[in-house]
């Protein structure tokens, strides 16, 4: 069997660091929009069986 040999350079796991990092910190900085949002979402697909029936 041939092992494959991952190419990590040191810049590439640097950009690989950085870019999970800015994606964390956006996540936390859009929470005070994301979590009613996604409250809304999840609250419309729980009650459209009950407006269906109306």
């Amino acid at each position: 069997m041939s092992e494959k040999k991952r190419d990590t350079r040191p810049s590439q796991r640097l950009f690989t660091l950085l870019a999970f990092a800015l994606a964390i910190g956006a996540l936390y900085w859009a929470k005070d929009v994301l979590l009613p949002l996604s409250l809304a979402v999840l609250l419309s697909f729980i009650l459209s069986p009950m407006v269906m029936r109306i």
